[in-house]
């Protein structure tokens, strides 16, 4: 984790969660630019290349008044620091406050997520996830959990997800019923 001009902690969580066994408790005194970075080494040669979105769950603590401030902007990074950039239309944080939020950002973009580039990144080789937040004041709390990338896919098949959880098991299943179109 990184935060400017502060610290940050990431830890298991097993009590605050919502998907699997585990969520990843990550903590600030921070004020400005902080984030969680996934792998911490930076070496994960995903490709992404599939049409599909991030994921990710998130419940936040913060007793700011207010409380976050600006768009949460969540990176896709290969080794050499090229990027694609993802930037919500909103403090979309504070969705999450003391309740669980769930976030889809696809990977191409939208009207909610707008998407940049910085380099020349490329879907076939992002080596991590950095998911930034800001706040007023302070000091605050969030907890990830069922961090990952889905596939979208054409109907009567499932989606592909990887998920990550520092130190621990993610486990991810699946619940679909396959139907044909005008037979059911």
């Amino acid at each position: 984790c990184a935060a400017d001009s502060a610290t940050c902690s990431l830890t298991n969580e097993l009590t605050t969660k919502t998907i699997g066994s585990y969520s990843v408790n990550f903590t600030t005194d921070g004020g400005f630019d902080t984030s969680v970075k996934y792998p911490a080494a930076g070496n994960s040669n995903w490709n992404l290349t599939f049409n599909g979105s991030i994921n990710f769950w998130a419940y936040a603590v913060n007793a700011n008044v207010p409380q976050f401030q600006g768009p949460i902007v969540v990176y896709l990074k290969d080794d050499l620091g090229n990027a694609f950039r993802y930037e919500s239309t909103g403090e979309f944080m504070n969705q999450a406050l003391n309740t669980w939020k769930q976030f889809e950002i696809p990977l191409s973009g939208d009207a909610t997520w707008t998407r940049t580039t910085v380099g020349t990144p490329n879907l076939n080789n992002i080596d991590y996830i950095e998911i930034h937040n800001d706040t007023w004041g302070a000091n605050f709390t969030i907890y990830f959990d069922g961090v990952g990338f889905a596939e979208d896919r054409a109907e009567g098949s499932w989606g592909f997800w990887g998920c990550w959880a520092e130190e621990a098991t993610c486990t991810i299943s699946y619940n679909f019923s396959l139907f044909t179109r005008g037979t059911n």
